[in-house]
C-alpha cells in the first residue's frame, strides 16, 4: 500500500498523434536579484502611451496607462483587523481597462525577505506598479463581477498561526489599492482557492472536522460595500482529498455558483487501487465533482454522490489536473489525466459542464505527449503539472513536468486538432504553471524557483484546430520585458465577466 500522507498539491491536449516541436532560442527569463523596497514608490520612468500600460522599468515604479509617471502606492500594507489596513484612503492611480497580470514576489529570503504585489502589462511584461506586502502572498483571486481582488498573505505552512491577513481592493496603475484587511483562516495554497460571486471557498490550513484529516474548505462572503469575513465552511471526507478546485461565478446579483474539485483518493484502507505496470507504488483512482453553493449555503457536506471516478493512476510521481474555461455557463472545466506508465503515451481530457457540472457528450479526448524529439519513456513517471483554458475559444494549454516536460496547445472542441507541443523555455528544465490572458493573447509560463526562475510570454494566434505559438520577442511579437528580480510565487491574470474575444 502507499502513504496515506496528503497528496502534493499542484498549482494548476487530441488526435492521438505525434505532435510538431517548435524549439526556440531563450527568451528574457529572470534571475534572482535584489528589488527595491520601502515606503510607497516613485514613479517609474515614463514610456509610450497604450492599452494596459506604458514602459515603466525596473523598480518600485507607477507608470500611467497614458505614459509618464503617477504616484507610487501608500506604503506597506498588510496589518490585520477590521478597520483596514494602511493605503485605504486611496493611492492615487488610475484604472486599468484593459488586460493585466498581478504576480506575488519575494526579495531576498527568510526573515529579511520583502514581499510584493506587483502588476504587469501583460503585452510585454513590463512592470505598472508594485505594493509591499508585510507577510507573504499565500494566494490570489479576481471577482470580475465587481472587479475586486482578493491576496490572501500570512505565514507559510500548516505550523504556526492558522490565520492571516486577506487584504481586498482594486489594481490601479499606482499598484494595489486596498479597501479592507481582514483576519481569515489561511488558504493551503492557491490551486485550492474558487472564486465564486459575492464568495469565495478555498481550503484552509486549519481544521474543525470530527475527523482532522477531513479537508476543510472555509466560505467567505465577499458581497460589495460589507465586510469580508468567513460565513461557513465545507466538509469533504479524508478519503476524497481535494488536490484542486475552480469556481463557476453565478450571473447578476445571485451569490453562489458552481465549484467544481479534483480529488485523490488517500484512504488506504478504501483505495480503489491495482498494482502498477511500472514503478513501486500503486496506480489508484481520481475523483471529480462539482457543487452548486447556493447563497444561503453556509454548512456544507460535499454527497459521496456527487464524486465520479475521473481514471486510475500511478501515485508515484504522476498527477493529473483541473481548470476552469471563464465566461459563459456553457463553457468547459477539464480535468487532464496523464497515460499510466508503460501503458501508452496518450493523455486523456475529461470535460464538464461549467454551468451544470455534467460530463460533456463524447466523452474524453485524446492527445499524445510524445513528440519526435521528445517521447515518452514509458518507465517513467508522467505528470501534467499545470492547465489553463481561452475563455473565447477551445484551446487548451497543458504541460508535462516529469517525462517529456513540454507545454501543449490542444483544441478541446469539435472537431479536435493536431495538438502543437512546444518548449517553456524553463532555466532549470522543467514545466512550471500556466495562466492565460486574453486581452493580449498571452500564455505565460512560470517555474518557482529561487535561484533559477522562469518566467515566458508566447504569443498565441491560429486557430484552435491549427494553434500557433510564438516567443514574445522574437518577429511579429511584443518584447517580453518582465523586470529583473521577479520570483514568479502566484500569477493570476485579469479575466472580465465577458472576456475580450476578438
Amino acid at each position: 500500500m502507499r502513504s496515506s500522507l496528503k497528496p502534493l498539491y499542484l498549482v494548476l491536449g487530441l488526435a492521438g498523434a505525434c505532435s510538431l516541436v517548435n524549439k526556440f532560442d531563450p527568451v528574457n527569463d529572470v534571475p534572482a536579484a535584489a528589488g527595491s523596497s520601502g515606503k510607497g514608490g516613485s514613479g517609474g520612468k515614463g514610456g509610450a502611451g497604450g492599452k494596459g500600460g506604458a514602459g515603466g522599468e525596473a523598480g518600485i515604479s507607477g507608470s500611467s496607462v497614458t505614459g509618464g509617471t503617477s504616484s507610487g502606492g501608500t506604503g506597506v500594507i498588510g496589518a490585520a483587523g477590521e478597520g483596514g489596513a494602511a493605503g485605504e484612503t486611496g493611492n492615487g492611480g488610475s484604472p486599468i481597462t484593459g488586460g493585466l497580470v498581478v504576480v506575488a514576489t519575494d526579495v531576498g529570503t527568510g526573515v529579511t525577505a520583502k514581499h510584493y504585489v506587483v502588476l504587469l502589462d501583460p503585452a510585454d511584461g513590463h512592470e505598472i506598479a508594485r505594493t509591499p506586502t508585510t507577510l507573504k502572498v499565500l494566494a490570489m483571486a479576481y471577482e470580475a463581477a465587481h472587479d475586486t481582488w482578493f491576496v490572501f498573505t500570512g505565514t507559510p505552512g500548516l505550523s504556526g498561526d492558522a490565520t492571516g491577513p486577506l487584504l481586498v481592493g482594486s489594481m490601479n496603475t499606482a499598484g494595489f489599492e486596498v479597501r479592507q484587511t481582514v483576519t481569515v483562516p489561511k488558504p493551503t495554497n492557491q490551486s485550492t482557492v474558487a472564486i465564486l460571486n459575492q464568495r469565495i471557498l478555498y481550503r484552509s490550513s486549519s481544521h474543525s472536522g470530527a475527523n482532522t484529516n477531513d479537508d476543510v474548505l472555509t466560505l467567505l462572503t465577499t458581497a460589495p460595500g460589507a465586510t469580508v469575513k468567513p460565513i461557513g465552511k465545507l466538509t469533504i471526507p479524508y478519503r476524497y482529498s481535494i488536490v484542486s478546485s475552480v469556481g463557476r461565478p453565478n450571473s447578476g446579483g445571485t451569490a453562489g455558483g458552481r465549484v467544481f474539485f479534483l480529488h485523490e483518493n488517500i484512504d488506504d484502507a478504501t483505495d480503489n487501487c491495482v498494482m502498477a505496470d511500472a514503478g513501486t507504488e500503486q496506480a489508484c483512482s481520481v475523483y471529480y465533482s462539482s457543487l452548486n453553493v447556493l447563497a444561503t449555503d453556509l454548512s456544507l457536506t460535499l454527497p459521496a454522490a456527487n464524486i465520479s471516478t475521473v481514471a486510475q493512476l500511478d501515485h508515484d510521481g504522476s498527477y493529473a489536473a483541473l481548470a476552469i474555461q471563464p465566461g459563459a455557463a456553457s463553457n468547459t472545466v477539464a480535468v487532464v489525466v496523464p497515460p499510466r506508465r508503460a501503458l501508452g503515451a496518450d493523455a486523456s481530457v475529461f470535460r464538464y459542464n461549467a454551468g451544470t457540472g455534467a460530463p460533456v457528450a463524447g466523452g474524453p479526448i485524446a492527445f499524445s505527449l510524445s513528440t519526435p524529439t521528445k517521447p515518452i519513456q514509458p518507465t517513467s513517471s508522467i505528470s501534467i503539472a499545470t492547465v489553463s483554458l481561452d475563455p473565447c475559444t477551445d484551446l487548451m494549454f497543458t504541460g508535462e513536468l516529469a517525462n517529456t516536460a513540454l507545454l501543449y496547445a490542444v483544441n478541446i472542441g469539435t472537431p479536435p486538432g493536431m495538438p502543437l507541443a512546444f518548449d517553456p523555455l524553463s532555466k532549470n528544465g522543467t514545466v512550471g504553471s500556466t495562466t492565460y490572458e486574453p486581452y493580449s493573447k498571452t500564455l505565460i509560463h512560470y517555474n518557482i524557483d529561487n535561484v533559477n526562475p522562469s518566467f515566458s510570454g508566447f504569443q498565441i494566434g491560429g486557430t484552435p484546430a491549427a494553434p500557433s505559438v510564438m516567443v514574445r520577442g522574437k518577429t511579429g511579437a511584443a518584447p517580453w520585458k518582465v523586470p529583473v528580480g521577479i520570483i514568479p510565487l502566484v500569477v493570476v491574470a485579469k479575466v472580465p465577466e465577458a472576456p475580450p474575444c476578438n
